[in-house]
């Protein structure tokens, strides 16, 4: 059986993904719970091992912040078959450049474009095959150039190694969509609709 590793975005919670859980075919689901004002570094340190202690084959769905954690996590885990991200701030906020200097929460060090986390990800390759959903909509007036309402369409795209799809959801609208789901299928099931069952909507 498959087995799935979710990975929320911050300030979310594993709930994020019930829809998306509930439309996939049968897997074993495994949530990795984090708070923002953790240290990161050791998140993905203690996920990793965990993964390799439990030594099963395992693939991720991973949503915004959680999105790097997946990318690092399949980086040091070759038990990581395949990952799926969504609106994955993979080069960094602008906002959070400046905010880390008003506000020592360890979230905007994290997320910022100058973090030694998000440099060592995009200027490296990624651990196995990684398919990157890039949201569209949303157009937040702060936020200078295209994005989703949270992060930037530029941001999302900053990291060499993913196959792009650019969908037409905000930050967390892509967790309902339909097509969403849809492409998760294809990329970790290798499932394949007809037209009838693109048309006829999910649970």
């Amino acid at each position: 059986m498959t087995t799935i590793l979710y990975i929320h975005g911050a300030f979310a919670t594993p709930s994020s993904f019930n829809r998306i859980k509930e439309n996939l075919p049968n897997h074993e689901a495994i949530m990795l719970e984090y708070n923002v004002g953790d240290n990161i570094n050791n998140v993905i340190s203690d996920c990793t091992k965990k993964l390799k202690e439990n030594g099963n084959r395992v693939s991720i769905v991973a949503h915004s912040l959680g999105g790097v954690l997946a990318a690092i996590i399949a980086q040091k885990c070759p038990l990581v078959d395949k990952t799926v991200t969504m609106s994955t701030p993979f080069g960094g906020s602008k906002a959070a450049d400046m905010m880390k200097w008003f506000n020592p929460h360890p979230m905007f060090e994290t997320i910022s474009s100058q973090s030694s986390l998000l440099r060592n990800l995009y200027q490296s390759k990624a651990g196995c095959p990684t398919l990157s959903l890039v949201t569209t909509k949303g157009q937040n007036p702060m936020i200078s150039e295209d994005n989703d309402g949270v992060v930037s369409v530029k941001s999302q795209t900053a990291w060499l190694s993913p196959e792009y799809i650019s969908v037409p959801y905000n930050h967390f609208e892509v967790l309902l969509a339909d097509e969403t789901i849809i492409k998760i299928k294809e990329f970790l099931f290798d499932e394949r609709f007809d037209n009838d069952d693109r048309s006829g909507g999910l649970r």
